[in-house]
C-alpha cells in the first residue's frame, strides 16, 4: 500500500494490459485491460486479471467490456472505470480525492481520439491530465539520450497495434503505425485449430500457446518439436475434446503478421534523409511492447530487413517506465501533436 502525499499517476492504457506507475514508486499495478459490469448498469462485478479469468465463462447478468480496442480507447467510461479501480484496489478500496495523471496515447491519433484519452481520465476523477505518445515514453523508458541528433528507431509492439517511429533530438522524425499486433498471433492461432483440426479454443488457450510453441526462429533439427496440450469443444460433435499442438504446426501460421510488421518498419525509413537511416547501421531497430518477446521475432526481422534489431529488456514495461520519468520531470514533457 502507498501514501497519497504526492497524488500523480502514470498509465500505460494497452489493449491487453493496464500498467499504472505512482510518482516515486515503481509500477503498482499491472492488469488485463478488460472490465466485466452487471448488464445494464455501472456496477462492477470484475476487473483487470479476475475479469480476464471470467472471459467466455462470464453467465447472462455479466458483459465484459474491453476498453480499448486496437491500441485505441473505444469505450471512455469503461477505462475510466478500470483506472479508478485499481486505484482504490492499491489503496484499501479508496480514491484519491485530488490527483494527476500522465496517460500514454498511440502516435497520430485524431482529435477525436484523443479526447477519448482526455475523457477516461477526467471521468476516473483526475484533476489534470497530460498526454503522452507512447514511442516517445518508450524512448524515455529505454532512457535514450533526449537530444542525441542522431537516429533511433523504435518499433512497440503492442496487442492491438504496432508503432513505428524514427526518433532524433527528442522528436518523432517520422512515424507509422498499423492495427494488429499480439493479439493478431492469437486470432491466427485459432483460426488454424478451428481449420486444420476442426476444434474451437477460448483466447486463453490460444494466448498460452502463442507463448509456449509459436517461434520464428529455424528449426533445430537436433531438438524435437515441443508440444501443448489443449482442450476445446469439437466443432462435428459439439463435444469437449483435448488435442496435442506441436511447434512445427506453427511457423506459417504467424508469419503473416511478422511480415506486417516488417513493412511497417519499411514504410517508416522510406521517407528519411539518407544520413537518419545511415544512424540505423550500427544502431539498429528497438523492439519493446509485448509482442516484441514473440520466440525468434527479433532474429527473424533482423534477417528479413538485413539491419540490426535489438530486444530490449523488459520490453513490455518500457512504456510505463518513460511514462512515469515525464511525470517526475514535467518540464520534460514532450509535444504531441493533434
Amino acid at each position: 500500500m502507498f501514501s497519497f502525499s504526492s497524488n500523480r499517476f502514470a498509465v500505460d492504457l494497452g489493449t491487453a494490459r493496464i500498467r499504472v506507475s505512482k510518482s516515486g514508486r515503481e509500477t503498482i499495478a499491472d492488469e488485463a485491460s478488460v472490465i466485466v459490469f452487471q448488464k445494464g448498469t455501472s456496477t462492477v462485478l470484475l476487473a483487470g486479471d479476475e475479469a480476464l479469468a471470467a472471459v467466455e465463462r462470464t453467465p447472462r447478468h455479466a458483459e465484459v467490456i474491453f476498453p480499448v480496442q486496437e491500441g485505441i480507447v473505444a469505450d471512455a467510461e469503461a477505462a475510466a472505470t478500470l483506472i479508478e479501480h485499481l486505484l482504490k484496489k492499491n489503496n484499501k478500496g479508496r480514491r484519491p480525492s485530488k490527483f494527476e495523471l500522465t496517460l500514454g496515447i498511440p502516435t497520430g491519433l485524431t482529435r477525436v481520439e484523443r479526447n477519448a484519452y482526455l475523457e477516461a481520465g477526467a471521468r476516473s476523477g483526475a484533476s489534470k491530465v497530460e498526454l503522452i505518445e507512447t514511442t516517445l515514453a518508450a524512448a524515455a523508458g529505454l532512457r535514450l539520450p533526449p537530444n542525441d541528433p542522431k537516429a533511433h528507431l523504435i518499433c512497440e509492439i503492442g496487442a492491438g497495434q504496432c508503432q513505428v517511429a524514427l526518433l532524433s533530438m527528442g522528436g518523432v522524425a517520422q512515424s507509422r503505425r498499423t492495427r494488429g499486433g499480439g493479439e493478431n498471433w492469437v486470432d491466427a492461432i485459432q483460426s488454424y485449430v478451428r481449420s486444420a483440426h476442426q476444434l474451437l479454443i477460448g483466447a486463453p488457450t490460444a494466448i498460452s500457446v502463442k507463448h509456449v510453441l509459436a517461434n520464428l526462429a529455424p528449426p533445430d533439427e537436433t531438438d524435437p518439436p515441443s508440444s501443448l496440450l489443449v482442450q476445446g469443444r469439437d466443432l462435428i460433435t459439439s463435444i469437449p475434446r483435448s488435442l496435442k499442438l506441436h511447434s512445427d504446426e506453427l511457423p506459417s501460421v504467424i508469419l503473416p503478421q511478422a511480415e506486417k510488421i516488417a513493412q511497417v518498419i519499411r514504410q517508416t525509413l522510406q521517407g528519411c534523409s539518407a544520413e537518419l537511416t545511415g544512424d540505423l547501421v550500427d544502431r539498429g531497430i528497438l523492439l519493446c511492447g509485448g509482442g516484441a518477446s514473440l520466440k525468434g521475432l527479433t532474429e527473424w526481422l533482423a534477417a528479413y530487413l538485413n539491419c540490426p534489431v535489438h530486444l530490449t529488456e523488459d520490453p513490455e514495461l518500457a512504456v510505463i517506465r518513460g511514462l512515469s520519468h515525464f511525470m517526475e520531470k514535467p518540464a520534460n514533457l514532450p509535444q504531441t501533436g493533434d
